[in-house]
């Protein structure tokens, strides 16, 4: 079984992109993957790299749980987790990832410390389900929107509901 495996998906040769071509604007896809489910992989850090969720343009659910080690579901490559600026300008405006909707469920995550560093990323999540995270104290691509949710969220289901009350 694959119990110490640290990535689901490897692109070496994107790592790092190529400097004349940012990734989000390469004509690179992988449309065949429509869902992520990640169970018991206690030493992955990261579900994918922001770049990689940016090449998958059918990706509508992402799904976590009980991976002891991870931090971030959806991480940056370059300096301090957050795309370049020429990367996050051409992402909001390429249709192929503007109009995509996810589901993300989040559950027995002990070391999580962010969904995405990126903030614009709330914009592509229509259900958040949690549950389980205690030492999770905020979620900070929901500072700028207390106390209503982005418009994109349809539903946010969390386990349990005073852990929601508790965060800052």
């Amino acid at each position: 079984m694959a119990s110490n495996m640290e990535e689901i998906i490897a692109v070496p040769s994107l790592s790092p992109p190529p400097p004349h071509l940012p990734v989000a604007t390469s004509t690179l896809q992988l449309p065949l993957i429509g869902e992520i489910f990640v169970e018991g992989r206690h030493k992955m850090k990261m579900v994918l790299t922001l770049e990689l969720f940016m090449l998958l343009p059918n990706l509508h659910a992402i799904g976590v749980s009980d991976c002891k080690e991870v931090e971030e579901v959806i991480g940056g490559q370059e300096s301090e987790h957050r795309p370049t600026a020429s990367s996050s300008r051409d992402t909001c405006t390429n249709p192929s990832t503007s109009r995509r909707l996810l589901r993300l469920t989040l559950y027995d995550l002990q070391e999580l410390e962010s969904i995405c560093n990126w903030t614009p990323i709330r914009d592509f999540i229509k259900v958040l389900e949690i549950g389980r995270r205690p030492k999770q104290k905020r979620i900070s691509m929901l500072d700028d929107f207390p106390p209503y949710l982005p418009p994109s969220f349809e539903r946010v289901v969390v386990d349990p509901y005073e852990w929601w009350e508790a965060l800052e």
